[in-house]
Protein backbone atom coordinates (compact mmCIF):
# COMPACT_ATOMS: atom_id res chain seq x y z
CA UNK A 1 0.00 0.00 0.00
CA UNK A 2 2.32 2.80 -1.52
CA UNK A 3 1.17 6.55 -1.09
CA UNK A 4 2.40 9.92 -2.34
CA UNK A 5 5.34 10.65 -0.49
CA UNK A 6 5.46 14.36 -1.19
CA UNK A 7 1.62 14.76 -0.24
CA UNK A 8 1.18 12.48 2.99
CA UNK A 9 4.89 12.20 4.89
CA UNK A 10 7.00 15.27 3.37
CA UNK A 11 9.50 15.63 1.10
CA UNK A 12 11.02 11.99 0.81
CA UNK A 13 11.66 10.14 -2.33
CA UNK A 14 8.43 8.26 -2.94
CA UNK A 15 9.76 5.46 -4.41
CA UNK A 16 11.45 4.45 -1.55
CA UNK A 17 8.26 4.12 0.41
CA UNK A 18 6.88 1.22 1.78
CA UNK A 19 4.11 1.68 3.48
CA UNK A 20 1.46 4.45 3.97
CA UNK A 21 -1.58 4.69 6.15
CA UNK A 22 -2.79 4.59 9.78
CA UNK A 23 -2.65 0.75 10.60
CA UNK A 24 -3.28 0.21 14.10
CA UNK A 25 -1.03 -2.76 14.03
CA UNK A 26 1.97 -3.41 11.61
CA UNK A 27 4.78 -5.95 11.60
CA UNK A 28 7.77 -5.48 9.27
CA UNK A 29 10.27 -8.29 9.09
CA UNK A 30 13.86 -8.11 8.23
CA UNK A 31 13.81 -10.77 5.68
CA UNK A 32 16.95 -9.46 3.69
CA UNK A 33 19.40 -12.80 4.51
CA UNK A 34 16.65 -14.57 2.06
CA UNK A 35 15.05 -16.60 4.78
CA UNK A 36 12.34 -16.38 7.34
CA UNK A 37 13.76 -13.81 10.22
CA UNK A 38 13.05 -13.68 13.89
CA UNK A 39 13.94 -9.82 13.57
CA UNK A 40 10.91 -7.89 13.20
CA UNK A 41 9.52 -4.31 13.52
CA UNK A 42 5.99 -4.03 15.72
CA UNK A 43 4.63 -0.77 15.76
CA UNK A 44 1.53 0.07 17.60
CA UNK A 45 -0.80 2.79 16.21
CA UNK A 46 -3.63 3.19 18.87
CA UNK A 47 -4.41 6.37 17.71
CA UNK A 48 -4.88 5.55 13.99
CA UNK A 49 -2.53 8.43 13.02
CA UNK A 50 -0.92 8.47 9.36
CA UNK A 51 2.48 7.47 9.11
CA UNK A 52 4.17 6.40 6.25
CA UNK A 53 8.14 3.57 6.60
CA UNK A 54 10.66 4.21 3.93
CA UNK A 55 13.46 1.87 3.00
CA UNK A 56 16.81 3.38 3.94
CA UNK A 57 19.70 1.19 3.61
CA UNK A 58 20.20 1.27 -0.24
CA UNK A 59 16.72 3.20 -0.15
CA UNK A 60 16.99 6.87 0.59
CA UNK A 61 20.67 6.23 1.15
CA UNK A 62 23.68 4.07 -0.98
CA UNK A 63 26.27 2.69 0.67
CA UNK A 64 29.44 4.54 0.98
CA UNK A 65 32.93 3.09 2.14
CA UNK A 66 31.55 -0.11 3.18
CA UNK A 67 29.58 2.18 6.11
CA UNK A 68 25.90 0.75 6.60
CA UNK A 69 22.77 2.96 7.19
CA UNK A 70 19.78 1.57 9.33
CA UNK A 71 17.11 -0.38 7.85
CA UNK A 72 13.92 1.95 8.13
CA UNK A 73 11.90 5.46 8.36
CA UNK A 74 9.19 6.13 10.19
CA UNK A 75 7.85 9.11 9.19
CA UNK A 76 4.44 11.08 11.23
CA UNK A 77 3.58 14.10 9.57
CA UNK A 78 2.09 17.38 11.73
CA UNK A 79 -1.29 16.88 12.48
CA UNK A 80 -3.54 18.92 14.16
CA UNK A 81 -2.75 18.07 18.10
CA UNK A 82 0.63 16.08 17.38
CA UNK A 83 4.23 17.45 16.27
CA UNK A 84 5.91 15.81 13.26
CA UNK A 85 7.94 13.09 14.30
CA UNK A 86 10.66 10.65 12.41
CA UNK A 87 12.22 7.69 13.90
CA UNK A 88 15.10 5.44 12.64
CA UNK A 89 15.00 2.01 12.98
CA UNK A 90 17.49 -0.62 12.72
CA UNK A 91 16.17 -4.42 12.56
CA UNK A 92 19.51 -6.10 14.17
CA UNK A 93 19.49 -9.76 15.87
CA UNK A 94 22.06 -9.62 18.19
CA UNK A 95 24.78 -7.37 16.82
CA UNK A 96 22.79 -4.50 18.68
CA UNK A 97 26.27 -2.20 19.05
CA UNK A 98 26.41 -2.31 14.94
CA UNK A 99 23.37 -1.53 15.10
CA UNK A 100 24.36 1.85 17.12
CA UNK A 101 26.77 2.81 14.73
CA UNK A 102 24.00 1.91 11.55
CA UNK A 103 21.84 4.47 13.30
CA UNK A 104 24.59 6.82 13.74
CA UNK A 105 25.90 7.00 10.12
CA UNK A 106 21.85 7.34 9.03
CA UNK A 107 21.80 10.23 11.70
CA UNK A 108 24.52 12.11 10.09
CA UNK A 109 23.79 11.38 6.21
CA UNK A 110 19.72 12.14 6.67
CA UNK A 111 19.76 15.06 9.39
CA UNK A 112 18.90 17.75 6.68
CA UNK A 113 15.64 15.64 5.18
CA UNK A 114 14.21 15.37 9.11
CA UNK A 115 15.22 18.99 9.70
CA UNK A 116 11.11 19.62 9.35
CA UNK A 117 10.52 16.61 11.91
CA UNK A 118 9.81 18.49 15.29
CA UNK A 119 11.19 15.03 17.34
CA UNK A 120 13.49 12.89 15.97
CA UNK A 121 14.00 9.01 17.40
CA UNK A 122 15.76 6.54 16.41
CA UNK A 123 16.07 2.56 18.12
CA UNK A 124 17.51 -0.76 17.63
CA UNK A 125 15.32 -3.12 17.49
CA UNK A 126 17.20 -6.56 18.83
CA UNK A 127 16.00 -9.94 18.85
CA UNK A 128 19.00 -9.91 21.92
CA UNK A 129 17.69 -7.41 23.83
CA UNK A 130 19.89 -4.34 25.12
CA UNK A 131 21.91 -3.24 27.78
CA UNK A 132 20.91 0.91 28.38
CA UNK A 133 24.02 0.41 30.93
CA UNK A 134 26.36 -0.32 28.11
CA UNK A 135 29.21 2.45 27.41
CA UNK A 136 28.81 2.32 23.98
CA UNK A 137 25.09 2.85 23.99
CA UNK A 138 25.59 5.91 27.17
CA UNK A 139 27.87 7.37 24.31
CA UNK A 140 25.85 7.17 21.32
CA UNK A 141 22.54 8.21 23.20
CA UNK A 142 24.59 11.70 24.27
CA UNK A 143 25.73 11.88 21.13
CA UNK A 144 22.79 11.74 19.23
CA UNK A 145 21.23 13.94 22.30
CA UNK A 146 23.31 16.90 20.64
CA UNK A 147 22.00 16.38 17.39
CA UNK A 148 18.06 16.66 18.72
CA UNK A 149 17.65 12.74 18.36
CA UNK A 150 16.46 10.70 21.40
CA UNK A 151 17.54 6.86 21.65
CA UNK A 152 15.01 4.86 22.37
CA UNK A 153 15.40 2.06 24.45
CA UNK A 154 13.29 -0.38 22.87
CA UNK A 155 15.26 -3.45 22.33
CA UNK A 156 12.70 -6.70 21.07
CA UNK A 157 9.16 -4.59 22.19
CA UNK A 158 6.71 -3.27 19.85
CA UNK A 159 7.44 0.66 18.82
CA UNK A 160 4.17 3.13 19.85
CA UNK A 161 3.57 5.82 17.46
CA UNK A 162 3.25 8.50 18.19
CA UNK A 163 5.83 8.74 20.64
CA UNK A 164 4.72 9.83 23.60
CA UNK A 165 7.48 10.99 24.89
CA UNK A 166 8.02 14.68 24.99
CA UNK A 167 11.00 15.00 22.00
Amino acid sequence: MKGDAKSTCGCLDATNQLYSGRDRRKIFNDEAGGGPSRNKLVIMNESSIHYCIYAVDGGLLKEIDGQKSCDLLLKIPQESHLPSQAILVELKGNKYKQGLEQLRHSLQRLHGLLQDCSCLYAVVVSSSGLNIRDPDYLRLRNEFMQKGCKLLPVGNKPISIPQPTPC
